[in-house]
């Protein structure tokens, strides 16, 4: 599982390390420079409004068809989608501005601020904290191909191929952005792509979508949305 249980909320696990890796920032300047309280309490705020900013931007530059639907989306910072190398990027130059006038201070700050990054993208990259992604049975389940025929689920299992089951509903925005993922994903061979409707209307768009990436997706409803 790549996320903690905190009662009803979960917390995903990059953001943990991102907590983390913050907090061991700050330690460190605040051990190691000894910036007086008003100055280091300035960098700090504006290196995680920077990084977050960057980052976000970043991510955004290089998924602009993701956003194109809804842009506002982009502004929505609580949501996953961030660039660390862009936020690093943003963090240094916020750092080298706000710690202008101390030289030293500057630099190992910056050095600091890059050994945290680098931290923080190998926690992410190897998840010490992360559960094994154990595959789940198929659900017994009927449901209804773009045809309108029935497809018993567990006859897609052929023992060779993994199968992914995204459930799927016109009306998700969030549906329409992992479109593209999902339609990469299916281009593997060692994988086959399931796309559930969750809709009124049986999912052409989908498929459209899929065929367009040359992807070989399979699309099914359920039997009352059809």
């Amino acid at each position: 599982m790549n996320a903690i249980a905190l009662g009803p909320f979960l917390l995903s696990l990059p953001r943990l390390y991102a907590f983390a890796c913050a907090l061991v920032l700050l330690i460190a300047v605040r051990i190691l420079f000894k910036l007086p309280s008003n100055v280091q309490q300035r960098w700090f705020t504006g290196l995680i409004l920077v990084w977050l900013i960057s980052a976000r931007m970043g991510h955004v530059m290089f998924n602009l068809d993701s956003y194109a639907d809804t842009p506002l989306d982009a502004l929505m910072l609580w949501k996953p989608g961030y660039d660390g190398l862009w936020g690093m990027l943003g963090g240094l130059i916020w750092t080298g501005w706000a710690l202008r006038h101390r030289l030293h201070a500057m630099i190992y700050t910056m050095v600091l601020v890059m050994v945290t990054s680098a931290l923080w993208a190998l926690l992410v990259l190897f998840s010490p904290l992360g559960g094994s992604f154990a595959s789940n049975p198929i659900p017994d389940l009927t449901l209804q191909d773009i045809e309108g025929n029935d497809i018993h689920l567990p006859s897609l299992a052929d023992g060779e191929h993994k199968v992914i089951f995204n459930l799927w509903a016109t009306w998700c925005p969030p549906c329409l952005r992992e479109m593209p993922l999902l339609a990469e994903v299916a281009t593997r061979d060692d994988v086959h792509v399931v796309i559930v409707n969750q809709g009124k209307i049986c999912c052409r768009s989908c498929a459209t979508l899929m065929s367009s990436r040359s992807a070989s997706a399979m699309h099914y409803s359920t039997p009352n949305s059809a």
